[in-house]
Order: structure tokens, then sequence, then C-alpha cells
């Protein structure tokens, strides 16, 4: 018994993998160059932001403001197609529920974090696609829909506006010293550049901005936290877990974990739909299986029935509760935190309610049963046997 709880514990996190048909988010609109400029080697992920498919979003650590994540975590359960780390944060807490964002952070309309105590600089996108970058307290915030703030301001109205002598960041690490750093800027033809690069001093970083075609630039949180992706590649790797990562998704191209139904993924109707057999009997799903940022998602209640478990649905608080034996399982629509035994859980891919049904990932539930669930691509079904 004690083997298999640390099996289960081992492989709770790992989700089915089907590698035959995995689709990682690219777009041909994000373009990834290294150069070397003014004597440093950078990295360039161009976003061309004129595409009206490309939107922003945050990416908060584990959907919570405060704490932190694994940057591959992030990328991995919201599939974007661009990202770079966003705000400073205090990385040095010994707490994780300390571990609190700095300056402003907009996600979906709605502001989730208050601004700085000094002016920072802010990269800000309003509800009619206009970009913003300025010190965060120099514009008015009710028409914003996505928004990160770091600092210092580099670039404004095409001219250098970095200070080095500027009493708002007075630590040598940001103000003067060499180190890794990340920016993001636009371009006078709407172009967003995502840059990150090493040993740059602050006055050099906004140079090299300035001289890669920006017209207006902020520092982000650098040293350890920069971090770089773009159409599948990590290109600049993060030191520590990131709170907060500006996002880019291509709308035609990827799927974003806050779906809402009306824009709901389908089980393609070219392919052969996926079948679901528990101990050799095929279930007759009520809505088809899909295959969603290469999870298998089935609707619960066929396959907790042939689990022998039970399944509550609580709509005040769009829960799902599955409960077999003496395990529990509470998973909330469009959350990765899910609770196994009143224990939190991080999900790579959160429920969605899809065809009016509530979908799950197919390996989360067998494994935190204790069962055991194979793939067959010939036949393209997902094999659970109760051991």
């Amino acid at each position: 018994m004690k083997m298999k709880k640390t099996c289960f514990l081992m492989t709770l996190l790992f989700f089915f993998n089907l590698s035959s048909f995995y689709s990682v988010a690219s777009s041909e609109s994000v373009t990834y160059s290294s150069m070397k400029v003014q004597g440093k080697n950078i990295h360039v992920v161009t976003v061309n932001f004129n595409n009206p498919n490309l939107s922003f979003d945050v990416i908060n650590a584990n959907d919570s403001r405060v704490g932190w994540e694994d940057f591959t975590s992030m990328i991995n359960r919201s599939t974007p197609v661009a990202a770079i780390n966003g705000n400073y944060f205090n990385a040095y807490a010994q707490n994780e529920a300390d571990i609190i964002p700095w300056g402003y952070i907009y996600k979906n309309g709605k502001q989730i974090n208050s601004g700085a105590t000094i002016n920072r600089g802010s990269f800000a996108v309003t509800k009619n696609r206009e970009i913003i970058i300025n010190n965060g307290e120099e514009f008015a915030k009710d028409n914003i829909e996505t928004m990160v703030e770091a600092g210092p301001l580099l670039i404004l109205d095409g001219k250098i506006v970095y200070d080095p002598a500027n009493s708002e960041f007075t630590e040598d690490k940001i103000n003067q010293n060499p180190a890794q750093r990340s920016a993001i800027g636009i371009t006078a033809d709407g172009k967003v550049l995502m840059v990150t690069g090493s040993s740059i001093r602050m006055t050099e970083l906004a140079s090299i901005m300035k001289e890669i075609g920006c017209i207006a630039a902020t520092n982000l949180d650098g040293g350890a936290s920069s971090a770089l992706y773009a159409n599948t590649r990590y290109i600049t790797r993060p030191g520590r877990k990131l709170n907060t990562v500006l996002a880019v998704y291509d709308n035609e191209k990827s799927a974003n974990s806050n779906m809402n139904e009306s824009s709901q993924p389908t089980s393609s109707n070219t392919e052969e739909a996926i079948q679901i057999i528990v101990n050799n009997q095929k279930l007759q799903l009520p809505s088809p299986a899909m295959i969603l940022n290469a999870r298998t998602m089935v609707p619960i209640s066929a396959v907790a029935e042939a689990l022998d478990a039970e399944v509550k649905w609580h709509a005040l608080e769009r829960q799902v509760v599955i409960s077999k034996d003496t395990v529990n399982l509470i998973l909330t629509i469009d959350s990765v935190n899910a609770l196994v035994n009143d224990e939190v859980v991080l999900l790579d891919a959160p429920p969605i309610i899809a065809n009016s049904r509530t979908y799950v990932p197919i390996s989360f539930i067998s494994n935190a049963f204790g069962v055991k669930t194979t793939w067959d691509s010939s036949t393209r079904s997902v094999n659970i046997v109760s051991e």
C-alpha cells in the first residue's frame, strides 16, 4: 500500500502525453533572431501585432497573484506563441505566501495588482489594441486590457529617457552594473520587440533598444528572472521560478487555458474518434473525447461511472467533486489548482466545459485512483486497467 501511494504521488503530475498528436502553438507573425548590437549579443522576438489574431495576456504563477512557478510549467499549461518575464517580485521571500509582485498587473481588463510606490516603466495593451509604454502612473487605466510593470523606462517618443542618476532605482545591480537583461519595446510600424541579453548595463540597454528600432521601450525584471520563449523554443531560461509572465497568443492557432464555452475545442471530424476502454470494455461517451494541448480530455461522468466513482457538481463554485473509496478530488473549471484529499496539486491542464459537458484530463483521474493508463496509437484508444 505504501508503494502504491508513492507511485501515485510521483505520477500525479505526469499527464498522458500523446506524442503522435502533440500540437504546440506557433505563429508566422512571431519571429526570432539572434544578433550583435553595440558589441552585445542579444535575442530578439518580434511580434507583428498588426495581425488582428494576436493578443497579449498575463500568465500568473499557479493562476494566483501570490507565489511563483517554473517558466516551463507556465508555458506548457498556457501554450502561448511567445512569452517574456514581467514584473519584479519578492523573489527572496522565505515563504511562498510572501512572494508578491511589484507594480501594476492587468489581466482580462481587471486590475489584479496595484501600482508601485514609484513611477516604473509599464507595458500595456488597451481594449482597442493600442499599445502604451510609459510610466505606469502617467496614463488612465479604465481601458486597459493587459498590463505589466517593471522599469526603468528606457525610451519614450523615440528618445532615450533613461537617466543613470535615476533616484527611483537605487540598486547598482539594476541601475549601473552589467547584468542579464530583459526588455520590451514597440517600433513605429506596430511591431513589439521582446529582448534578452547578458552583461549589459542599463544605459547600454536603452541604446540597444533604440538602435533596433524601438520608439518606446521599458526594462523588465532581469537577472535570474530573464526569460524568453517563441514558437516552441525556450530562448532564455530563467535561473529561478517566476511570478508573472507576459504572453502572446495567436487566437487562430493556440488554445488558451482560460477558454469559455463559446470557444470550446471539439474533436476533429477528419480523424477517427478517440476510444476510451476500461477493463476491456469500450465506453459509450455522451460526447467525444478530445485532445487539448496534448492531453486527452474526456467527459467525466462516463469515466467516473466506469471506475465506480461518484461525481457531484457544485454549480456556484464551478467545481466537480469525484470520490472513490478514500480518494476525494475537487477540480475547478478553468483552474489548474486541484485538491486531492485536501492537498493542493497543480495541474498541467485545467478542466473545461465543452459540448455542455465537463471535461477533465483522463490521466489525472486514473492516476489519482491508482489505475494504469496506456495509449494505443494504432487504434487511437486510451486503455484503463484497474489494479
